[in-house]
């Protein structure tokens, strides 16, 4: 998208040539945040636990099959990404023997070809704490190019990792990884459970949730997040109860926006209309695509289409920015201008930008 802008004559003598293009640099972007995972699981740990952005939540397997039908844990990045480093969060804390050294970690592109060599986990130790908990690869800075998938193969019957992490230079800004959700105003439209506040669904601690309190009749029950100003959204994340009960509480409900209180809604998605769930601890992203209508606003909406009873259990509602454009050019018509001082000089000049 090109851009102009015309500079009058506001200042007596104004340099406009000493600007570098470009104005922004491409920001390194973990691209695996919330993208679709899938892999060997046990009950209350599901795979999307090992890229939700937390180190207080992991996934972990339940597999004593040896390869080729060995624990494993994969992800989509949904796209073509040329990427810098990866990283590799132990779970912190836990165990004896280490359940994560000797994992392998392999990449592959669109055709499922495998890009670069396999990565070997080793060095990590028994309850590992924080402080060592984290491993990281560069492919000796060459980074890995065409990048569509990731997969981790592990050793141990109860394989387990807390956090995967892909980076990529791919135009994305700091913004769009900051939940712009959190510790927001919220409001529930009716009684929820005894001592699990609505304030729970925006807290940033995966491991709280609320639901309502009625056992049935709860068809139209609306939570309501306030980001404090119109805001064109990336993607809403609805993240379910991970402690192992009642998946089925996060089923056939809807994500809407609205730009003022008590306005008309401006985009709305319904999800999960056929009854599934996204499983113990699982989690929906929403996008623009998901839905209708126009995907900016200031109150997100998530509201039960059903009359299941505590529904719907929700653990916490995350909110992205869309990222702004990335300025990868920048010139001007002239270098200087005057206010009328300089008959040599233009008394405007135009500015052009590319984003």
């Amino acid at each position: 998208m090109k851009m102009t802008s015309k500079i009058p004559r506001l200042l007596p003598f104004l340099v406009l040539g000493l600007i570098p293009p470009p104005l922004l640099i491409a920001a390194e972007t973990n691209v695996a945040l919330y993208k679709p995972t899938s892999g060997d699981t046990t009950a209350g740990f599901p795979t999307s636990h090992g890229n939700d952005g937390s180190t207080l939540t992991y996934t972990q397997a339940s597999n004593p099959q040896p390869a080729p039908n060995n624990p494993f844990w994969m992800i989509d990045l949904e796209g073509i990404h040329n990427l810098t480093r990866v990283e590799l969060v132990d779970r912190i804390g836990c165990c004896a023997p280490n359940r994560l050294n000797g994992a392998v970690i392999r990449f592959f592109d669109a055709g499922e070809d495998q890009v670069g060599d396999p990565l070997t986990v080793g060095g990590l130790a028994d309850n590992n704490p924080a402080e060592t908990a984290t491993l990281t690869w560069n492919n000796g800075g060459a980074g890995w190019t065409g990048v569509a998938y990731a997969r981790i193969d592990g050793v141990s019957p109860d394989f387990q990792f807390s956090e995967f992490r892909a980076f990529a230079e791919d135009g994305s800004t700091p913004g769009d990884t900051t939940n712009i959700a959190l510790n927001r105003p919220v409001t529930a439209s009716g009684a929820l459970w005894p001592n699990f506040p609505v304030s729970y669904i925006v807290d940033g601690d995966p491991n709280t949730f609320t639901h309502p309190n009625a056992s049935t009749g709860t068809q139209g029950f609306t939570y309501q997040i306030d980001l404090g100003a119109i805001t064109k959204l990336d993607r809403i994340v609805v993240r379910g109860r991970g402690d192992g009960c009642c998946p089925e509480r996060l089923t056939n409900y809807r994500v809407a926006l609205v730009k003022a209180a008590g306005g008309a809604v401006v985009w709305s998605a319904n999800m999960r209309t056929d009854g599934s769930n996204p499983g113990v601890g699982g989690a929906d992203t929403v996008r623009a695509a998901n839905g209708t209508g126009t995907f900016s606003g200031r109150y997100v909406r998530v509201i039960n289409l059903a009359s299941g009873g505590h529904q719907p259990q929700v653990a916490e509602v995350e909110v992205y920015p869309a990222a702004p454009p990335v300025i990868t050019s920048f010139t001007t018509s002239a270098g200087n201008i005057t206010a009328g001082g300089n008959p040599a000089l233009p008394v405007e000049a135009t500015l052009s930008w590319a984003a």
